[in-house]
């Protein structure tokens, strides 16, 4: 957790940077701040930390200023585990989510007693359509219980990870940054390989570019692109990213770059199949930023 010293110090920065520009927030309380390996955001009073383990797994630790902890594991299949900490003691959870995304959410929790009590199937249900404005402005953090409603609404204002049929994407740069923090032999494997990658297209009409941790050989990700028009990969080198279209028995069209979302502000290339109507993507690189032509990801 991050000292209860360092999260007022961060607050305060925060709130001096909005009173100058005259945008200090009422009840809205969107904050980020990166670092290489961990993502850090403010929502309603709580402060929520987002790290990748080596293995992937998505860690959130979250904190209100009353001293309030939990903290969650969410793994690579969607299973996850979830302890919140107050005065009244600890609590552990579990469960498995098998969507969520910025429009859909299927999960469900169950007690330390392996019991279901609570089951997410809309999104109202965790206030994510409206994520910012909640039950406390940024210097009013009761002393609540940290909520798995909050965390989940946190993952996804974060923008770091999303479950699509209870497979765990991370989102493309945090995924390629990890990838490139490993050892040198490791990380060699790692870039000989395709990985599932999923366009997550939001309401205000950008998308971004998530990829799931499996990698694949050449024969699975040609397979994997011929089983669905919208079923598209990812690999480390343009190189790779067309010959995979060619095993696949298609012609490689492109290469071609769009944006892939405002978030973490990249833009990767890729090339279509010549086929007509929805082409699934190979994408590759490790992005470029700024704004670029073409708007959403096609």
């Amino acid at each position: 957790m991050v000292k209860e010293s360092k999260f007022k110090r961060i607050i305060i920065g925060f709130i001096i940077i909005c009173l100058i520009s005259g945008l200090l927030p009422i009840g809205k309380t969107k904050a980020y701040a990166t670092t290489e390996d961990d993502i850090v955001i403010y929502q309603d009073g709580v402060e929520y930390v987002f790290t990748l383990d080596d293995d992937m797994n998505i860690i959130i630790e979250a904190e209100t200023d009353a001293g309030n902890q939990a903290a969650a594991c969410i793994e690579q299949d969607g299973d996850f585990e979830f302890e919140t900490t107050s005065k009244e003691g600890d609590v552990l959870f579990s469960g498995t989510i098998n969507e969520l995304t910025a429009q859909t959410i299927d999960a469900e929790v169950k007690n330390d007693d392996g019991q279901v009590v609570a089951t997410y199937t809309d999104l109202e249900q965790i206030d994510a359509e409206d994520s910012y404005t909640g039950q406390t402005e940024l210097l009013i953090a009761q002393g609540i219980t940290i909520t798995f409603e909050q965390v989940l609404s946190a993952l996804i204002s974060a923008g770091i990870a999303l479950v699509v049929s209870s497979l765990t994407y991370i989102v493309a740069a945090k995924f390629i940054s990890k990838v490139n923090n490993l050892s040198s032999a490791n990380r060699a494997k790692a870039k000989e390989l395709y990985y599932k990658a999923y366009i997550n297209k939001k309401a205000n009409g950008d998308s971004d570019v998530f990829l799931h941790h499996k990698g694949m050989k050449i024969t699975a990700a040609a397979n994997y692109i011929n089983a669905k028009k919208t079923n598209n990969v990812y690999s480390f080198t343009a190189t790779t990213a067309k010959a995979v279209i060619s095993k696949a028995g298609h012609v490689a069209v492109g290469s071609e770059i769009h944006n892939s979302g405002k978030t973490y502000g990249r833009y990767y290339r890729h090339y279509h199949p010549k086929i007509s109507g929805t082409r699934p993507h190979s994408f590759y690189g490790t992005g470029q930023m700024g704004t670029l032509w073409g708007g959403n990801i096609g």
